[in-house]
């Protein structure tokens, strides 16, 4: 199972928002660097490489015509920008 560099990078910053998304009701690490290099990543960072990802597996799909590599990280990765999408748009 070979994952591409940008799932591997969107599932690192879909991890980094649900631990932001945690520590909204669980304060950890108040104040410090690593909260906030995981605030940016998790809110911002993982948002851009969310869309950058679907974009690429969309055109790998309708554009190349080749058939998109489907395996758990992906699944996880579809959950979280759908969260992502909930969370933005309400």
């Amino acid at each position: 199972m070979a994952f591409s560099q940008l799932n591997k990078l969107a599932a690192i910053g879909n991890l980094a928002f649900l631990i932001s998304f945690l520590m909204r009701y669980f304060p950890l690490l108040q104040g410090s660097v690593t909260e906030s290099m995981i605030l940016i990543t998790g809110l911002v960072v993982s948002v851009a490489l969310n869309l950058a990802w679907m974009v690429s597996f969309v055109y790998l799909g309708l554009v190349k015509k080749s058939r998109p590599e489907i395996n758990i990280i992906s699944i996880l990765n579809v959950i979280v920008i759908l969260v992502q999408l909930y969370l933005l748009l309400v």
